[in-house]
């Protein structure tokens, strides 16, 4: 028998040791449960209490003899139900305290193939739970770029798809160099613009509510993503004035 639980409800090893001694041999005295379990008799005394107070022991006189006898163990369902709803008190105050720091920018580095599909991994994954409500690209890579992962961003554009059915898909704007090569048939539900011929771009720049990914392609892929919503709403607003300024494909 596991008897770790025990110890989640906060008995001591002396404690569970009374009371599994109680459970085994039924109404015992204080000298006969510290020879059953192996406590001393003193120690008996000291964790008695704290089992009569969890309900988990009683206790009474016979013959002018104080005897200690297990109480059923389905009280320990209710203890741990009040341990529960105790908790559930407590982490509802916790949360009225709670204040959620303003700032939580942090940046994220992956390198190479397996380093990209990291990273789609986790911006798709935002897509499915719908923290994603917009994704702004500017991309400058042809698509020999992509090539590696492109089998793996297509099975994930699917699920996305799927999950965005019943209902409203993000607004997703992707901008091109003038010489690029859309990937129109690798991202389906994309609006694409050129930019215009006298505006290049050496990198990438991947934008949404959540932060910014910065990606490098040569001579081998590096992505940055710094999870920042300030800097997402600074360069949505660049974006948006490259976006009017861009050409229809």
């Amino acid at each position: 028998m596991d008897t770790k639980l025990l110890y989640e409800l906060g008995l001591s090893k002396a404690q569970v040791k009374l009371y599994l001694s109680l459970l085994s041999h039924g109404s015992l005295t204080a000298a006969q449960l510290s020879s059953r379990s192996g406590v001393y008799r003193p120690s008996v005394y000291d964790n008695i209490p704290g089992l009569l107070e969890l309900g988990l022991v009683g206790t009474n006189i016979k013959l002018g003899v104080r005897h200690y006898y297990p109480l059923p163990p389905e009280k320990i369902e209710h203890v741990f139900r009040e341990k529960q709803e105790r908790i559930k008190e407590l982490v509802s105050g916790l949360k009225a305290e709670y204040r959620q720091p303003k700032h939580a920018e942090e940046v994220i580095v992956y390198e190479g193939n397996e380093g990209y599909k990291s990273y789609l991994s986790e911006f798709f994954s935002q897509l499915e739970n719908r923290k994603i409500s917009y994704f702004y690209g500017i991309w400058s890579a042809d698509e020999k770029v992509f090539k590696p992962a492109e089998g793996f961003t297509r099975s994930m554009m699917r699920l996305v798809e799927e999950e965005y059915k019943p209902g409203v898909k993000p607004d997703m704007k992707v901008l091109i160099n003038s010489g690029s090569n859309p990937f129109a048939k690798l991202f389906p539900y994309f609006r694409y613009r050129r930019l215009p011929s006298n505006l290049s771009f050496h990198t990438s720049t991947d934008i949404m509510d959540t932060g910014v990914a910065f990606l490098i392609h040569r001579p081998r892929l590096f992505v940055a993503f710094v999870s920042s919503r300030e800097l997402a709403n600074t360069y949505k607003n660049i974006f948006e004035l490259l976006w009017a300024r861009s050409s229809q494909l």
